[in-house]
């Protein structure tokens, strides 16, 4: 039962993201919500963004304050690790056709769904 957690947990695509210091960045929700916690962090070319729900009922949240690449256009897409589509569709799933899962942002922005308790780790390519 523990062995899907401490895979993703022990992941070359996580580590940079758990062991870089902690960016000053202003991401946050668009409406003040007690129940999201975010974590942003910039390593090895990307920018990770961990939200975490605490609870509540299922919702859709806009995110909002992501920064610009190093040389300053803005993001237009991220990538949300651990969460795979089929690529192309559809089913049924084929070995080797599996892509993380895309978030498109504008603004500086981007919007994806979380269920109560729900964890996404969002990376960007900067």
């Amino acid at each position: 039962m523990l062995r899907p957690l401490v895979r993703e947990l022990s992941s070359p695509e996580l580590h940079p993201a758990l062991v870089a210091p902690s960016e000053v960045a202003n991401v946050r929700p668009k409406t003040a919500r007690s129940d999201i916690e975010i974590a942003v962090r910039r390593g090895d070319g990307f920018l990770y963004v961990i939200a975490v729900k605490r609870g509540g009922d299922t919702a859709q949240i806009r995110l909002v304050g992501l920064p610009p690449r190093a040389n300053g256009t803005p993001l237009t897409s991220g990538e949300v690790l651990f969460e795979y589509v089929q690529s192309p569709p559809p089913l049924p799933r084929l070995p080797g056709h599996q892509i993380h899962r895309h978030v498109a942002v504008a603004n500086a922005a981007f919007t994806d769904w979380f269920a109560p308790y729900d964890v996404h780790v969002y990376r960007f390519a900067l």
